[in-house]
């Protein structure tokens, strides 16, 4: 019994008087001579179940041997395929950022027994067919100012399925939209004038508070040196009089008060 259906046979024949031909024959076919030589060899194609061949060898006197061999070819059964293919998108990457228009997608898919499909789609759209198949791409337009999820799917010959997922943003549109890429410089340039003044207002504030702060305490040092000035002025102290003054004798006030003060 066999498992192969490509079999190869092979023998020799002898005789003292020298071989005139080796034939051989499958079933109800005509014999076929293989050989001139000792030695045979003939590649068999062989069908499910019993394969009957016949050969025979015949000297230069006439004289024919005949053999009979049965071979029994039962096909293998193939193990069940239950490992599904392996797929990669390589470009575009993981969270990229592309320019809206027309985009390649591509990548490599591989399987263990046969890979027999790979398509890719946009956003949940329709399956779109690759061109190539261990390695592949296909061009998709993507717009400006979208996030897409891109998916590629390869299909093995036992129907195990495997899904590679991408995320991308185009949020940098092509040189074709000029308006659009008009109102972009726009905004930005917006944007970094507010920021100026902005730095502006807060360097002003701080400069004016510091300013301010200056000036306090040249008024103090100002004060600090007018009072030392009259002070040595004076001769260096402060007379305070507050004591009671008696009045001399046989004055008086005017409002007839007898004390002064």
């Amino acid at each position: 019994m066999v498992s192969n259906p490509i079999l190869e046979i092979s023998g020799t024949v002898y005789d003292e008087n020298g071989i005139e031909a080796v034939r051989l024959k499958m079933g109800d076919q005509p014999f076929e001579e293989i050989s001139r030589e000792a030695e045979f060899r003939k590649v068999l194609g062989l069908t499910k179940g019993s394969n009957i061949v016949d050969i025979e060898a015949e000297d230069e006197a006439g004289n024919i041997a005949f053999k009979q061999v049965v071979y029994t070819y039962t096909p293998k059964v193939p193990e069940e395929d239950l490992e599904p293919p392996t797929i990669v998108i390589t470009s575009p990457l993981p969270n990229s950022t592309l320019e809206a228009g027309r985009h390649a997608i591509e990548g490599w898919a591989m399987d263990d027994t046969e890979l027999t499909s790979v398509q890719v789609r946009v956003d949940g759209g329709q399956w779109l067919e690759v061109t190539g198949l261990s390695t592949w791409y296909v061009e998709v337009d993507l717009d400006f100012g979208k996030i897409y999820l891109i998916e590629a799917r390869a299909t093995d010959s036992s129907g195990n399925e495997k899904i590679y997922r991408v995320w991308t943003t185009v949020v940098i549109p092509s040189e074709t939209n000029g308006g659009d890429k008009g109102s972009s410089g726009t905004v930005i340039m917006v944007v970094i004038g507010f920021l100026v003044i902005v730095v502006a207002g807060v360097f002003g504030y701080l400069l004016l508070g510091r300013n301010r702060n200056l000036s306090q305490q040249l008024e103090l040092v100002r004060e600090r040196n007018r009072v030392k000035e009259q002070m040595r002025s004076t001769g260096g102290r402060r007379r305070v009089r507050s004591a009671r003054t008696e009045r001399p004798p046989g004055d008086q006030r005017s409002d007839g008060s007898d004390e002064w003060k």
